[in-house]
């Protein structure tokens, strides 16, 4: 009986050692899952600081440059401040003569066209002979200033004659005034037919041929006159500009905000030159 109970007692510390080991044996295993679950996350974020600082490292790289290099680049080192903006709007645009220093040609009588002196494009003197015409009309009011002419001589020859008469009492008093107004009237009629003819541009010696002239220096821009054909009155033979001073005119489109006011500097480029150009803003007007 006591060899059965020392059997019994020694299963008996077995299963207590059994049932202890098992109890450590699970809480081992319980420890070590939750160390394992709170050092994936740590490990995580270790990971991720590490690359945001090496990122970090990365973009706070200073960009070093010698005073040579910042010359050759033409870098300035400024303090920001508060300025004005510019802005560049384009817009198109086209080069016009100036009205204001344009004249047009035409005849002051009706005629043939007997020579022209000029070309288009040509560049004219102020008073340069443009074109000549044959008008009969001018013929008439010459062969007038020269009957006019001869009258004057006869006149003063007259009053000469009465004054030297009644000087020495031989002519009576009234002969000699007689004399004198004949003689004015004479006068103011060739005055009256050369100031006719100077009106028309025509000269007294020109035997009924009148001379075109430029009435300003300038271009050529516009002829139209051939040699051989009758011209009128109000036909326009030439234009003359001058284009020292030229328009530029451009459209704005009216839904846009664009800050444009008279006297105001733009630059404009011609296409056909590819240079630029300087010009001011004269007026602006509501329609083109």
């Amino acid at each position: 009986m006591s060899a059965n109970l020392k059997k019994n007692s020694q299963w008996l510390w077995v299963g207590v050692i059994a049932a202890i080991t098992a109890i450590l044996i699970g809480l081992l295993v319980l420890n070590s899952k939750n160390k394992s679950n709170s050092s994936e996350p740590s490990e995580g974020h270790g990971h991720a600081e590490e690359e945001g600082e090496e990122h970090h490292d990365e973009g706070e790289k200073p960009l070093l440059l010698t005073a040579q290099q910042m010359q050759e680049q033409n870098l300035k080192i400024e303090q920001a401040e508060l300025g004005e903006v510019p802005q560049l709007q384009t817009y198109p645009a086209k080069l016009v003569v100036n009205t204001d220093r344009q004249a047009h040609v035409s005849p002051s009588f009706s005629g043939r066209v007997e020579a022209v002196y000029v070309e288009l494009g040509q560049q004219v003197k102020k008073g340069q002979a443009l074109a000549s015409l044959l008008v009969p009309d001018l013929v008439d009011q010459q062969a007038n200033l020269q009957i006019a002419q001869s009258n004057l001589e006869l006149a003063r020859q007259d009053y000469e004659r009465e004054r030297s008469l009644w000087s020495q009492g031989i002519s009576a008093k009234q002969d000699y005034q007689r004399a004198y107004n004949a003689y004015q009237q004479a006068q103011i009629q060739v005055k009256a037919s050369r100031s006719r003819l100077s009106a028309f541009g025509a000269g007294s010696g020109s035997a009924g041929r009148y001379t075109l002239t430029a009435p300003i220096a300038g271009i050529v821009s516009n002829k139209d006159i051939v040699v051989g054909e009758n011209v009128q009155l109000a036909d326009q033979l030439f234009i003359i500009n001058q284009l020292d001073q030229l328009w530029l005119e451009f459209i704005l489109p009216s839904n846009a905000n664009i800050n444009v006011q008279p006297n105001q500097q733009i630059e404009f480029k011609s296409l056909q030159t590819g240079n630029t150009f300087s010009a001011q803003v004269q007026s602006l007007i509501t329609e083109a």
